[in-house]
């Protein structure tokens, strides 16, 4: 089964948005995005700017690995499937504390 990586990225936005206890205009004010802005990813309507992508994860205090489909749902079959230059720059920004599943 394959899932929207939009879908999925709202999706997880609202609910770590959530766990955080954030109102959308608390978030959005912290990524420097508007409220708006924010209903649209948090909808899946409005597609994400690498640096919008990076500030979302940083604000909710996940790697920004924790937005994108596990291996097997989404951007095709596997993660494998996106560009390697792009799991690069993941795995680059990822905080090592997060990739173990630890909080930084």
């Amino acid at each position: 089964m394959s899932v929207d990586v939009y879908e999925w990225l709202a999706a997880r936005v609202r609910e770590r948005r959530a766990e955080l206890r954030l109102t959308q205009a608390q978030l959005a004010s912290l990524a420097g995005l508007s409220r708006s802005a924010l209903a649209n990813i948090e909808t899946g309507r409005q597609a994400v700017l690498l640096h919008d992508f990076l500030a979302l994860a940083r604000c909710l205090e996940i790697g920004p690995e924790a937005l994108l489909p596990p291996p097997a749902v989404g951007v095709g079959e596997t993660r494998n499937e996106l560009p390697r230059s792009v799991r690069l720059f993941v795995e680059s920004v990822t905080p090592k504390a997060s990739r173990s599943g630890r909080r930084p």
